[in-house]
């Protein structure tokens, strides 16, 4: 039974940790499988978009500007997808 509960307990440790990063389930499912170790994993899990000039994370998922090197992103020239 307490084994059950600690699983429960890591896939809902690995979600949170991989839902900040637009990654959940993977964090769920790492979580479940590798225990503690997984929820160290899902810190490296990050799906989120990436800014074609500067590389930064952009949490919104279109933004208009890059909050890292303020490039437009609908200029014409870059556009994410």
């Amino acid at each position: 039974m307490e084994i059950l509960l600690l699983w429960l307990v890591f896939a809902i440790c690995g979600a949170i940790i991989g839902g900040r990063r637009n990654a959940a389930l993977g964090g769920c499912l790492l979580g479940v499988l590798l225990g503690p170790l997984g929820c160290l994993v899902a810190l490296g899990l990050d799906h989120r978009a990436q800014c074609p000039l500067c590389g930064g994370r952009l949490e919104v998922r279109r933004p208009a500007m890059c909050p890292h090197c303020r490039s437009s992103l609908w200029d014409g020239r870059v556009r994410i997808e």
